[in-house]
């Protein structure tokens, strides 16, 4: 095909023709929306609304005074006569990410010129992050024809134009990079890259809902994307609630700390060791592996990201009882690590018992358990394979929480 020619290679990567007109497509789709949405600039370039002005101020106040004076401003010049607590009542991300990208990409640009041209910018680029989005979902094609599609809605771009510099553009943009890292790392096979998208994708709709408040409509397309895939919909939404407990609860806590406020402690422990508590269950509960398969001695078998090799089979007698150890090599593939497992099978005389021993080998990130059974007195043996990540992060979990509860306990109160 014409569209797969190959034009150049970058290392390993071959650029093709296909890659050219994808980069073309999205090219067109930010300049149409960056066309629509800079039309109010024919009747000057200029904020326009209230809240616009009222962010441009909060954002001024932020660069000229940092954020600790920020979290502690009253703003008597709102909400007269009491006053407005500006980051419990205003859109706190807008004024950070608008100030710190002010401060890269400002070029010496007045603030007030940077915040017109803001939503226009933030809104257009938008269209990229909905075709990665799409993409993931139904392939390149479609997510092109998101792209130009959202470029030309006029229930987006209307909440975008040049001059509306308030919370939408920045809102949707987080949260279409929310989706993206959700949807990408529930398809995607690498457990730990898969976590590390999830984790950050929960961080983006965390910032996206300190922007904007209607990004809390995207967690039902999240929940419902979840019931399609093997993964239980109960779990998967514990799991997205852990995340909102957990940064809701550092939030609180760095707020009471820049507010040089009284904070209580206790409550804070618990509160993160609960969240840890059901997010890690959540996630063990998700990619844990548990194969059941059988071998004799000499053989291999590769179980997902795991080879386990059956290397040898020797008898142990004590005088309680007499066993059959398995001495077995399991290596996970991509980053070849290696760990040894030793199963048994144990035949007590009085009374006679048998039983099958587990062997476990646990660190911080995941363990590893391997049980043994003879199949029909014949040389090959039944072998029950399980690895668990998360489970030392379980446990430490629940420490927290009950830390928190004997500190409620003892404390003054």
């Amino acid at each position: 095909m014409v569209s797969n020619q190959k034009l150049f290679s970058l290392g390993n990567f071959d650029f093709r023709l296909q890659h050219l007109l994808v980069i073309g497509v999205l090219i067109l789709s930010v300049s149409i929306s960056m066309s629509i949405r800079s039309t109010p600039a024919s009747h000057g370039f200029e904020l326009f609304e209230f809240d616009p002005f009222f962010n441009l101020r909060a954002t001024e106040y932020l660069l000229d005074n940092g954020s600790d004076a920020y979290f502690d401003w009253i703003d008597e010049k709102s909400w007269y006569p009491f006053g407005r607590n500006v980051s419990e009542t205003s859109q706190v991300t807008l004024h950070f990410t608008s100030a710190y990208m002010y401060q890269i990409f400002g070029f010496g640009s007045s603030l007030y010129d940077f915040t017109v041209l803001f939503p226009l910018v933030i809104g257009s680029l938008t269209a990229v992050v909905v075709f990665a989005f799409v993409r993931v979902l139904a392939g390149t094609t479609a997510g092109l024809f998101a792209a130009l599609i959202f470029s030309v809605s006029v229930p987006i771009f209307s909440r975008g134009l040049i001059g509306w510099f308030k919370s939408e553009p920045l809102g949707l943009f987080f949260a279409f990079i929310a989706m993206y890292l959700f949807i990408s790392g529930i398809k995607f096979n690498h457990k730990k890259i898969s976590a590390a998208k999830l984790i950050t994708g929960g961080l983006f709709l965390a910032l996206g809902a300190s922007a904007w408040g209607g990004i809390l409509f995207f967690i039902i397309p999240i929940a419902i994307f979840y019931l399609f895939k093997s993964y239980s919909l109960i779990t998967n939404l514990i799991i997205i609630s852990s995340l909102f407990l957990i940064f809701y609860t550092i939030s609180d806590f760095v707020n009471s700390l820049r507010k040089k406020i009284k904070f209580d402690f206790p409550r804070i422990i618990s509160h993160l060791g609960f969240g840890f508590l059901i997010f890690f269950i959540g996630i063990n509960h998700n990619f844990s592996i548990e194969k059941d398969f059988n071998l004799k001695v000499g053989q291999s078998k590769v179980v997902e990201n795991f080879k386990i090799d059956f290397e040898n089979l020797r008898t142990n007698e004590t005088q309680n009882y007499k066993s059959l150890i398995g001495d077995f090599k399991i290596t996970k593939i991509d980053k070849n690590q290696i760990k040894f497992l030793k199963p048994e099978i144990r035949i007590y005389s009085n009374p006679e018992t048998i039983t099958y021993e587990a062997s476990i080998k646990s660190n911080i990130l995941e363990d590893y358990y391997l049980t043994m059974s003879n199949v029909n007195r014949s040389n090959f043996y039944n072998l029950k394979f399980q690895n668990k990540p998360f489970m030392f992060l379980i446990w430490l979990s629940a420490f927290l929480i009950s830390a928190g509860g004997f500190l409620r306990l003892f404390s003054k109160r």
